[in-house]
């Protein structure tokens, strides 16, 4: 049972932000905040070319996955649980890129955030903006 404890605990940690000095934001293009890589993931073709700030993970079956790495700023780490919020900055640019929220997100209920996104919801704004 320890080394199961001991092996959530690394999960937990490489879902947290840290320093990558060769990457930026996908969405500001911050180089220097610290970095979620499990925020926004997709996969593309192995032979399509890479959308900018897309982070090539792993090759398998003719796909690339990966993720779009997101700042400290965009989806600032949680003062519970220090996992990345998913924040209706970060939701909108994933829609925007058809990516997907992965699983080392903040799972806490933050209340500003549901009202900006009940409030863009209500009246068609960002990701929730009727297609014509």
């Amino acid at each position: 049972m320890q080394n199961l404890d001991g092996l959530r605990a690394e999960l937990r940690k490489s879902f947290m932000h840290r320093t990558a000095a060769d990457r930026a934001c996908a969405i500001c293009g911050n180089k220097t905040s610290p970095l979620a890589f499990h925020i926004l993931e997709n996969s593309f073709p192995e032979n399509a070319a890479l959308p900018t700030g897309f982070v090539p993970m792993s090759k398998s079956m003719g796909y690339v996955r990966g993720s779009f790495p997101v700042c400290a700023a965009c989806a600032p780490p949680c003062t519970k649980c220090n996992l990345p919020i998913p924040t209706e900055k970060a939701l909108e640019f994933g829609h925007k890129t058809s990516s997907s929220v992965g699983n080392g997100v903040c799972q806490d209920f933050h209340a500003i955030g549901f009202a900006i996104a009940l409030l863009k919801k209500s009246l068609g704004l960002g990701r929730f903006k009727k297609l014509s």
